[in-house]
């Protein structure tokens, strides 16, 4: 009863199982071992144990013969089988010397270990695509325990603090003889306390290189618990982060420059303003006393040195103006008093600045928004009134003569109302159209030809913006330019 029930349990065990004499002849396998090599039981007994071993395994078998000979057992060892299809098996082996009616067996017991083998590549793969990226990131990793100081430095994590991997040992020891002396206290105190507090550990701090380098670094850690206190240990990151410092000072120093050079032209502005407006209004007031021959009769000649003269100054004082208006609003010392404003009537207030203009260039001047009295919009009045004239003034000025001007009025989304200005003048080069916002940008335009500063737009730009609204514009060459400004819509006022 004894041996047929040892026969079913081995030929039931999941494990590889067999006997072979001393030359390597198999006299017994059960179904386990059979399936690992691929054959049936009786192909497999048909086979020598030398015939399922590679070659290039003699040497390592002959050593576990020896083993075997010397102390009655071999193993655990692994190697390879040959499969019936020419595979590779990796498979762990042991065994024991038996004897059988005084003949000496060597019973085996074989394990099929390619999942294993499979995962631990995969592993392999993992770690080496890891370090790849580690590296290829310039970031590295590494975990300690306070309390034993072991610790687990990354490959990267080594290059970092300036040695080849595994060329020091990963204690925090080595750790602390690589900060700054500078940082050295700080760094380790901020350590402690996270570790103690559960925290993350997120500084940045100078390390000193075996050579005498120095580099700045980010280093990140997070504690993770363990059974108990002193099983838990802080795992994190490390990155170089020297060049980002050295781009950031530089940017910190240029914006510096920057301010300082800011202050320095806005101080220049207000004295130019103060210097230029006095002998400014002083031209213009002789020169409009000239117009009005209040002082006696002038010649034409004289009478139009005096109109060019005046024309000249009020051309100079706007630029003046424009300028401090553009100063004031790039560094954001423009107050706005918002309220609701009904663009019809900030219009009405226009029309007689803009009437002269358009008469002497024999424009046409058509209001398409009619129905739109009710309409408000949420604005500084003030600024409003400024954005919109000097789009109308570049509509008059851009125009062709006894050309027309457009003024439209809609609502484009839900609360939100558009003003168009559209001029039959001509036009803007796709080309240039990008540098439409651009100060003292006149677009290839002669002074000469086309009064202006250059800078009317972008102030409006400004502007606009500054009151939480939209500008922008359509233009095709030749055909003319239509500016639209959006605004949201104040509650709507009955009629």
């Amino acid at each position: 009863m004894e041996p047929h029930f040892n026969n079913l349990l081995f030929e039931a065990l999941p494990i590889g199982l067999a006997i072979c004499d001393m030359e390597g002849k198999l006299t017994y396998v059960n179904p386990a071992f059979a399936e690992i090599l691929g054959y049936s039981v009786p192909e497999t007994l048909e086979l020598s144990y030398w015939e399922i071993t590679p070659i290039e395994f003699e040497q390592q078998e002959q050593e576990q013969l020896n083993s075997l000979k010397k102390i009655g057992r071999y193993g655990p060892y692994e190697k390879e089988y040959i499969h019936k299809d020419g595979q590779r098996i990796p498979v762990r082996l042991s065994g024991v010397l038996i004897n059988d009616d005084n003949q000496e067996l060597i019973w085996s017991s074989v394990e099929d270990i390619s999942e294993q083998v499979l995962s631990q590549e995969a592993l392999r793969f993992s770690e080496a695509n890891l370090a790849e990226a580690q590296k290829v990131a310039g970031l590295g990793s590494w975990t300690l325990n306070i309390f034993s100081g072991e610790a687990y430095w990354s490959d990267q994590r080594y290059r970092i603090f300036g040695y080849e991997p595994g060329e020091v040992e990963p204690t925090i020891n080595n750790f602390k003889k690589s900060l700054h002396p500078d940082d050295r206290y700080r760094v380790i105190s901020e350590l402690m306390d996270a570790f103690k507090t559960q925290k993350i550990f997120n500084t940045e701090c100078q390390i000193v290189q075996p050579g005498g380098g120095e580099r700045t670094i980010h280093i990140v850690g997070k504690t993770v618990q363990g059974d108990d206190q002193k099983g838990s240990y802080m795992s994190g990151t490390v990155m170089d982060i020297t060049e980002r410092k050295i781009v950031e000072n530089e940017l910190i120093r240029a914006k510096e420059e920057a301010e300082t050079a800011n202050q320095t032209k806005s101080k220049f502005l207000a004295n130019m303003s103060h210097e230029l407006r006095t002998p400014l209004n002083a031209i213009i007031g002789f020169s409009d006393t000239m117009k009005a021959q209040i002082f006696g009769h002038l010649n034409d000649k004289y009478l139009e040195y005096a109109e060019d003269i005046n024309s000249s100054g009020q051309h100079l004082l706007q630029l003046v103006n424009d300028i401090l208006d553009l100063e004031k609003l790039e560094n954001e010392r423009t107050k706005l008093r918002i309220e609701e404003v009904s663009p019809k009537k900030i219009l009405v207030e226009i029309i007689p600045y803009i009437n002269e203009l358009m008469k002497e260039r024999h424009i046409k001047f058509v209001d398409l928004c009619d129905g739109h009295e009710n309409v408000a919009v949420m604005v500084d009045k003030i600024k409003f009134k400024q954005v919109l004239l000097n789009i109308f003034t570049n509509a008059i000025k851009y125009n062709i003569e006894d050309g027309k001007i457009f003024l439209g009025c809609e609502g484009v989304d839900m609360g939100i109302t558009r003003i168009t200005i559209e001029d039959t003048g001509i036009g803007i080069h796709k080309d240039s159209q990008a540098q439409v916002f651009e100060a003292f940008n006149r677009l290839g335009f002669d002074d000469a030809v086309v009064k202006g500063t250059g800078i009317g737009l972008t102030i409006s730009k400004h502007l606009v913006e500054l009151m939480g609204g939209r500008i922008g514009f359509e233009s095709t060459k030749g055909k003319g330019s239509k500016f639209w400004v959006e605004f949201p819509c104040a509650t709507v006022k009955e009629l």
